[in-house]
């Protein structure tokens, strides 16, 4: 094999480091030869090589690169903050329980947070009691939207935001039917969930 340019070798493994980081995936041969200006099928031929190297680790279809793995890929730092009633809305204090780390690759890019769903009136949207529930703080928010929202007398909820064409107000919505509908004068939306993080015991798994 023709002796690769070194300067070359170490464009690539930066450039692949800065993409997995950014992006939690390794670089199409394409992005590679953009990136570092050489032809696609010479970037697999450099990618062997440093394979050999042992600058990198790649086998034709993964690539992992020195310091980079699975927890150094792009995350966001998020509190999981107390309980959120999933019930009639009730006042709650928040309080910092702990920080994980979220990768973006799963759960997106901006400002996340996490609280425990305590309750059962969001079960028919698969949130249960003790469910962890990933809120993305925005202060807006459209019909249809989980919302993490307060009231007028700054009670706090996790419900359905949906509008009542008949009326022209927002209400809150519990996706249980042994629950009201809630007509609250004013409604801010303090954030909209976007994910779950459940235990398998809340999980309502039908036996095979």
């Amino acid at each position: 094999m023709r002796k690769k340019n070194p300067d070359t070798m170490s464009a690539i493994k930066s450039f692949a480091e800065d993409f997995m980081m950014t992006n939690g995936r390794m670089p199409t041969t394409a992005e590679f030869s953009d990136a570092v200006g050489v032809a696609r099928g010479t970037v697999y031929k450099y990618l062997v090589e440093m394979t050999e190297k042992g600058m990198l680790d790649y086998d034709g279809k993964s690539l992992s690169v020195g310091k980079i793995n699975r927890s150094d890929m792009a995350v966001i730092r998020a509190g999981i903050y107390g309980s959120i009633p999933c019930g009639v809305p009730e006042q709650e204090e928040e309080q910092l329980e702990s920080v994980v780390q979220l990768p973006v690759s799963i759960f997106g890019a901006g400002e996340l947070y996490i609280l425990r769903a305590d309750g059962d009136s969001m079960t028919g949207a698969d949130i249960c009691d003790g469910d962890l529930v990933v809120i993305r703080k925005t202060g807006e928010a459209k019909p249809g939207d989980i919302v993490v929202a307060l009231d007028e007398e700054y009670a706090n909820t996790l419900k359905t935001l949906r509008f009542d064409s008949s009326s022209g107000r927002y209400f809150l919505h519990p996706e249980n039917d042994e629950y009201d509908d809630i007509y609250p004068s004013e409604i801010s939306v303090q954030g909209v969930a976007t994910h779950i993080i459940k235990s398998v015991r809340n999980m309502d798994i039908k036996k095979i």
